[in-house]
């Protein structure tokens, strides 16, 4: 069967027939931000509620109604499924500013889509946000350098879909091997401060870069992580 693709951002994703299956259960989901964070129209921003599988880097949603007591959801991902949610290079963490609902949890896509989940209990959540995290920083290949352009402008790494084969040594040693240059490349950025009358164009493109490498930082600790800064709402 040919790899699978993201309905909006035609991004190949591998099928992963016989990866491990890493949590299944009832969530309900809000599209925040698409691919490239583009702000999800209005009719996508609803709370919708799903089966959910995560196997592999992938996460699966099969349309439901509201859970019942004692039931639970498929562990193999049928095929009426929705296109999956690849969380390769993901950060899941509590959605701490989303007061709406309780055990909301917000989940940052390496195609830089932004989505909060809601599970049924507090213990669910922190499942929820724990296994994707760790099958994140298990199966996310190393970084491939951004493409050079003829313009010297900021450019985000490629972060690839297909699933690391490297033991969890070698995985956690690139971990940290990240977050020392992404530190490293935070602490030279902000030494080198662009002047307050700067061409708008400067000025924004160090607030992106900036951005980008504060939630790296953070989103190395977890895993590997790609950020937007879209906020909760």
């Amino acid at each position: 069967a040919p790899p699978r693709k993201s309905s909006t951002s035609l991004v190949e994703l591998p099928r992963q027939d016989g990866a491990t299956t890493y949590r299944r259960g009832w969530l309900a989901r809000k599209v925040l931000a698409e691919a490239d964070g583009k702000k999800a129209p209005g009719g996508r921003r609803g709370w919708k509620p799903f089966q959910t599988v995560l196997k592999g880097t992938l996460l699966y949603f099969l349309k439901a109604g509201p859970p019942r007591r004692g039931s639970e959801p498929p562990g193999t991902p049928p095929a009426e499924a929705e296109e999956p949610l690849g969380v390769h290079h993901a950060l899941a963490e509590r959605a701490s500013k989303y007061t709406k609902r309780p055990h909301v949890f917000r989940l940052q896509t390496a195609d830089q889509r932004v989505l909060l989940f809601q599970a049924p209990s507090e213990e669910e959540m922190s499942s929820w946000i724990s296994r994707i995290n760790l099958a994140a920083a298990l199966l996310s290949s190393p970084p491939f350098p951004a493409a050079v352009g003829s313009q010297r402008r900021f450019a985000r790494p490629i972060l690839p879909a297909a699933p690391s084969r490297s033991p969890p040594e070698e995985q956690h040693r690139a971990h940290e091997e990240w977050m020392e240059r992404v530190a490293q490349e935070l602490f030279e950025h902000q030494r080198n401060l662009p002047e307050k009358r700067g061409r708008a164009r400067d000025l924004d493109e160090y607030r992106v870069k900036k951005e980008y490498l504060l939630y790296e930082v953070g989103g190395a600790r977890d895993g590997m992580g790609g950020g937007t800064g879209i906020g909760e709402g």
